[in-house]
């Protein structure tokens, strides 16, 4: 779970901390106060992009910092280093020149570290998935993602990619006659080039390593020469005085043994001035002055190099080049054998891509069925006892795509009798809020996912329809956490942790400030929230809201039993005494 949220410099808030509790955590306060923002923030930190344009006037660096339980993702952490209690600290920041680092537990990672922790961790429900819902794309990749069709829908992307490969081939090669034509002579001209310049595997990395020597081969001659005459052939060379050395040590070590010892290490370093000096006179022998040879090295790296720049490609790309363009007319040369075995394969292909695309189809007809009966379940709970939501999905033959062939559309109803129209012309914004919610409500049973944040699902609703969306949440943060920013007192009442955010002018300065609710605060924002301003009449509701919530609420009824005994037990302690 996400323990505690740090955000400081972020647009209109200077800084603000929240300590997070299990369960069901609720933001309230009025439009622009900074709600939503806090959101942003999260979403920031775990990977999202970032502007510097959200750092707050007269500040140089944008800060979130959060802690979480590490749970099941502590596998992504540099070098495995958690906190004692397994807690997690995150932190990432965007500076005035728009550039941004991440940190766990002070270590340095990449953004899509935190992306992929995102992913395993918090599903976020922002404003503007109620657009998308209405969207068949993301219909599918709902429907998908609750049938669990991953491996599946693999199978089938692998086959449309090899199935339009083929098919694109074919296409290349019908053409007319008169365009065959053309394009045949264009890349025989092309291949007669190349052919022409007879390229050899490592030809030009050989040429390369052989160039300095023979570029400079009168420089290395001379000095090879003169280095073996120091070493052998001159009177005075290296070896002659070694000769002079070794008689001098034999006569020394008549007269005293100990230096006995200095004949071998003389014999040995005679032997190494031998081998280098034979080297060095090998090497000058075989060392050639040619002109002519380095001209006609120098031209064919010339014409390499030309080569290179034509066809936009290093060496080895052009040797590659010259083998495509071969195939190519090749084929061109021999269409009509080519066209028949290239139709021959992509019927195979196609045939393997309708067999998966039929399997697909019959995976989402059953994962349509259940995910309907879920839905109609989650309604009941969400004020749409009485709609109804079913899942076209048609299979277009023929038609294929990455995704398979089904067009796939949610058939909406909200009331009996009423014809299944599809949703995105029918539901009103109360409605997409709530049969988004019971989507996510459906999805999340299914992924587990430990944190969800939703940002104003309660768009368009009120009254009972907001009371059944709050029940909703409340039941949904039965085993998992859940952030949620709203303006509907039915729903911020049936909160565990409720913060309040609002707007205060300091020094002139217009700053946000984030408040943790208890007791009679909560009851104050709360009755604001139903009336508009504090009443006699608003704080009666927000107490009968309260009240009610607790009676929901398990965890407030655990802390009613707690209060209860600890005060009995207080009781009977004073009257012992």
């Amino acid at each position: 779970m996400l323990r505690s949220l740090r955000v400081k410099n972020f647009a209109v808030i200077e800084e603000a901390e929240l300590d997070f509790s299990t369960g069901f955590n609720v933001l309230t306060g009025e439009t622009g106060a900074g709600k939503s923002i806090l959101m942003e923030a999260v979403g920031f930190l775990m990977g999202g992009r970032g502007s510097s344009s959200w750092i707050r006037s007269g500040a140089k660096t944008l800060q979130i910092e959060a802690t979480f339980d590490s749970g099941a993702w502590s596998h992504f952490l540099p070098q495995k280093k958690e906190r004692p209690g397994s807690l997690i600290h995150i932190r990432r920041e965007i500076d005035e020149g728009g550039k941004s680092r991440a940190f766990i537990n002070e270590e340095p990672v990449a953004a899509a570290v935190l992306s992929q922790i995102a992913d395993s961790l918090i599903d976020f429900h922002g404003q503007n998935q109620h657009q998308k819902l209405m969207k068949p794309a993301f219909q599918r990749e709902f429907l998908d993602s609750f049938s669990e069709e991953g491996e599946l829908l693999k199978e089938v992307k692998a086959s449309f990619e090899r199935w339009s490969f083929l098919k694109q081939k074919i296409e290349s090669l019908s053409l007319s006659e008169a365009e065959r034509n053309e394009k045949l002579d264009y890349l025989r001209f092309r291949l007669g080039e190349l052919e022409a310049a007879h390229l050899e595997e490592g030809e030009e990395e050989r040429l390369e390593a052989e160039l300095p020597s023979l570029r400079n081969a009168e420089r290395l001659k001379s000095a090879a020469f003169e280095a073996y005459g120091i070493l052998y052939s001159s009177e005075a060379s290296c070896l002659a005085q070694v000769q002079e050395l070794d008689r001098q040590i034999l006569e020394l070590s008549k007269i005293d043994p100990s230096l006995e010892p200095l004949k071998a290490s003389l014999s040995q370093a005679r032997a190494i001035l031998s081998e280098i000096a034979e080297t060095l006179s090998n090497y000058q022998s075989h060392l050639s002055v040619d002109p002519a040879k380095l001209d006609s090295m120098l031209e064919r790296l010339d014409q390499i190099s030309r080569l290179k720049k034509k066809y936009g490609k290093d060496f080895a790309g052009i040797l590659n080049e010259k083998r495509t363009i071969a195939e190519e007319v090749f084929r061109l040369e021999n269409r009509e054998e080519g066209l028949e075995q290239l139709e021959r394969q992509k019927t195979e292909a196609e045939s393997e891509l309708k067999r998966l695309c039929e399997k697909l189809h019959g995976a989402r007809v059953k994962g349509a069925q259940k995910l309907e009966r879920a839905l109609s379940a989650e309604f009941k709970g969400l004020g749409l006892g009485h709609a109804e939501l079913k899942i076209s999905i048609e299979m277009e033959e023929g038609h294929y795509h990455a995704y398979g062939a089904d067009e796939i559309e949610f058939m909406f109803a909200a009331n009996p009798g009423a014809s299944l129209r599809p949703l995105r012309e029918t539901a009103s914004g109360g409605e997409l809020s709530r049969v988004m919610l019971g989507l996510k409500t459906v999805l999340a049973q299914a992924d587990k996912t430990p944190v969800l944040i939703f940002d104003e699902v309660d768009a368009g609703v009120g009254g009972a329809a907001a009371r059944a969306i709050g029940e909703k949440l409340l039941n949904l943060a039965q085993g998992r956490q859940i952030l949620c920013v709203t303006h509907l007192p039915q729903i911020a009442s049936l909160a565990q942790t409720q913060f309040h955010v609002s707007k205060e002018m300091s020094a002139g300065t217009m700053k946000t400030q984030v408040r943790k609710l208890s007791g009679d605060g909560r009851l104050e924002v709360l009755a604001v929230m139903l009336g508009g301003s504090p009443t006699p009449a608003s704080f009666r509701h927000a107490r009968e809201l309260l009240e009610e919530s607790r009676n929901l609420n398990p965890s407030e009824r655990e802390q009613d039993k707690k209060e209860i005994y600890l005060k009995k037990e207080r009781m009977e302690k004073a009257g012992k005494k």
